[in-house]
């Protein structure tokens, strides 16, 4: 299970959450899409199993959507 986060490292996924061009300026892209997910099972410190099970569906799901058109092209 992690649960390792600093004052810091809690201070930015609150800014990530609250703004979702937060780390843009890092050179990444739509940070919130992929990212607010992760901040927030930090905030809340709940990365047990089933959390990190559910988080990671989630992200795949993001993930498949984000390659849709892709995949749409190459199907063409």
């Amino acid at each position: 299970m992690v649960n390792a986060v600093t004052q810091t490292e809690r201070l930015v996924c609150e800014a990530l959450v609250a703004n979702g061009m937060y780390c843009a300026d890092q050179g990444l892209d739509d940070t919130h899409v992929y990212m607010a997910p992760i901040a927030n099972a930090l905030l809340r410190n709940d990365l047990g199993d089933a959390a990190m099970a559910s988080l990671g569906r989630e992200l795949v799901q993001q993930f498949l959507r984000d390659i849709r058109n892709a995949v749409a092209e190459e199907e063409k």
